[in-house]
């Protein structure tokens, strides 16, 4: 029999303890220190000094962000899923991106059942996993618009055919949309349109055609993402009936559309 020392940690869907085996670690080589001090430099400091303390806060703010999209979440009796929990916690504290907090929070809320059985939440953790924080604002940015525009306007169609999904067009000012986020946003919605996460989109500025917007057609999967960064997974025909509200300390461009035809008698100077 092999004797082990085991420390008790908690589970962080449970809140149980459990073990898990103290395994010693080999300190680096001198060689390798250099070379980890050469790659890193500063960060390597912060790695080993502060990353628990960044850890711990990340996490902290992460969970509320998950408790705050579940108002009942003190007597519910819900649980979290084990699978989708562990994979928010261990990857939701690295950052202290208040768009990967919201996203990371929504995914754990959206796995609370009375069961905890239910890991429908994963699939979409993976995404907000290979997005960046760039990203991910891009992708809120454009579904809370659509969002908006369905409810206000009144629009029903049915989300869950894709011939009727791609009638729709979120149409933002390209030069607002630059200023709102800050950065050449090009490539961020070629990452969006691979995941799966818009069907198509048009960017254009052009000075001496007076064009300047930027044209997207949503998705059922970016528009289930962003349903489950509101802890809507279970109720995504909402979407198209109920404002979802904005994160705070999400800056977002006071204009937008659904209308290119809009878009053009507003912007647009006639010949």
């Amino acid at each position: 029999m092999n004797n082990t020392n085991l420390d008790s940690v908690e589970d962080v869907a449970t809140n149980q303890p459990v073990a898990y085996e103290n395994s010693e670690r080999k300190l680096a080589s001198p060689v390798n220190e250099k070379l980890q001090n050469k790659l890193l430099g500063p960060l390597c400091d912060e790695i080993g000094t502060d990353f628990l303390t960044l850890y711990q806060l990340a996490k902290a703010k992460l969970l509320m962000k998950a408790a705050n999209k579940s108002p009942s979440y003190e007597n519910d009796h819900k649980k979290a899923n084990p699978r989708v929990a562990v994979d928010v916690i261990m990857n939701g504290s690295l950052t202290s991106s208040e768009i990967c907090a919201e996203y990371f929070g929504g995914a754990l809320a959206s796995s609370r059942t009375n069961d905890g059985e239910n890991d429908d939440a994963l699939h979409y953790v993976s995404i907000i996993k290979t997005l960046s924080s760039r990203q991910l604002k891009l992708h809120y940015i454009i579904y809370n618009a659509f969002n908006k525009h369905l409810v206000r306007n009144n629009k029903d169609f049915n989300i869950h055919v894709s011939g009727e999904m791609k009638n729709n067009n979120i149409i933002f000012l390209y030069t607002e949309l630059f200023t709102t986020l800050g950065f050449d946003f090009n490539e961020s919605l070629n990452i969006l349109y691979k995941e799966g996460l818009i069907q198509s989109w048009e960017s254009r500025i052009e000075i001496d055609t007076n064009l300047n917007h930027v044209k997207v057609i949503p998705t059922l999967t970016g528009l289930a993402l962003y349903c489950v960064a509101h802890n809507k997974l279970n109720n995504i025909e909402s979407f198209k009936k109920i404002e979802f509200g904005d994160f705070e300390e999400i800056t977002l461009p006071s204009y937008s559309t659904d209308s290119m035809t809009n878009h053009k008698c507003k912007f647009v100077a006639s010949e």
